[in-house]
């Protein structure tokens, strides 16, 4: 029988560049699989001098983070967890680069039918 932190795990996605058109809306990079939600725990964005990468929810176009230099905000070291559901995925925009913004993320993918005991715990 697998208990159910067995099926918890931290995962990553990797940087992944901003393209021309300065959108990055990647649903199997950026949004969790069915039967899945997401614990983010870092959002990344590098590899820019100048400008602004802004980091929005698609279904609801709620900003939740803008990197106006290259850095990492880090959520939920203590507090309120900052989940993500399948319809919750995030969409990255730049303006006004200089250079070539790339984003990654760090995560807790967690079983819909574990949440409850992850948050919890």
């Amino acid at each position: 029988m697998i208990e159910w932190h067995d099926s918890i795990r931290p995962e990553r996605v990797e940087p992944y560049q901003i393209p021309a058109s300065n959108i990055l809306d990647d649903v199997r990079r950026f949004s969790p699989p069915q039967f899945y939600i997401y614990d983010v725990t870092r959002l990344t964005a590098q590899g820019f001098s100048a400008g602004s990468v802004a980091v929005y929810i698609a279904n609801t176009g709620e900003q939740i983070a803008s990197f106006t230099q290259a850095g990492t905000l880090y959520f939920n070291p203590g507090g309120d967890p900052f989940i993500t559901g399948q319809q919750d995925r995030l969409v990255f925009t730049a303006t006004g680069l200089t250079g070539i913004a790339s984003v990654s993320m760090g995560y807790i993918k967690v079983p819909y039918d574990a949440i409850g005991q992850y948050l919890l715990s």
